[in-house]
């Protein structure tokens, strides 16, 4: 069965913004007197995560409260500094979601903030291309929870996840559906239906994913 559908992870996936977040975030924690200065590598390892669990693992000894406080500042902080640039596009992603848009229904899901994902869309104009878009900010569900949400919503049959991290692995396995590995990404993985270098393969691995998944579904 073809796909009908395909969930998109946002970070690692279709743009970088770690610069942007990162030097948000040091705004923040300068502001507030704490005595850190996070660099690009060290917020990669976090990528992919919700975002509370994020500043327990950083702020591991902090009073609840203030980690709290410093989580929702950054989050406003980035979401602004992104709308107004500091962020980079994958090379084709713009061109590949808009052939996509006219076969599939296009939709992102990730473990971002409220806000973040629609950051996104309007920095860069993708509004042409999605039909809808879900976070963990939105929902406090897991990100195959909110798979599974959208699938129910949409009435979509066979989604395909494409994603960089074992978050989205997972997310896929968790909604019973395909997987395509953005290996170009931030994070790995232990299994795919399919793997891409560039978001410009996407197309050309679709059909090989679909068929990957069906051999996968009858063994299982």
């Amino acid at each position: 069965m073809p796909f009908d559908s395909i969930f998109f992870d946002l970070d690692g996936t279709l743009w970088d913004s770690r610069v942007g977040v990162c030097d948000s975030w040091n705004r923040v924690l300068s502001r507030n007197g704490v005595h850190r200065c996070f660099s690009v590598p060290f917020l990669s390892s976090f990528f992919g995560k919700p975002m509370t669990q994020i500043f327990a693992e950083i702020f591991p000894d902090m009073p609840a409260e203030k980690v709290n406080q410093l989580r929702i500042e950054c989050c406003a902080e980035e979401n602004d500094c992104l709308l107004q640039g500091g962020t980079i596009l994958f090379p084709g992603v713009r061109e590949v979601l808009e052939r996509l848009s006219r076969s599939y229904r296009l939709f992102i899901i990730s473990n971002c903030q409220s806000g973040y994902i629609e950051t996104f869309i309007e920095a860069h104009s993708m509004q042409p291309y999605f039909t809808d878009h879900i976070s963990w900010g939105d929902t406090s569900l897991s990100k195959g929870e909110n798979n599974l949400y959208m699938m129910r919503k949409h009435g979509l049959v066979h989604p395909v996840y494409v994603g960089d991290a074992a978050v989205d692995e997972q997310s896929a396995a968790d909604a019973g559906i395909a997987f395509i590995f953005a290996r170009y990404g931030f994070g790995s993985v232990s299994a795919y239906d399919g793997v891409i270098d560039s978001f410009c393969e996407l197309e050309a691995v679709l059909p090989q994913a679909e068929q990957a998944f069906m051999v996968r579904s009858r063994r299982e």
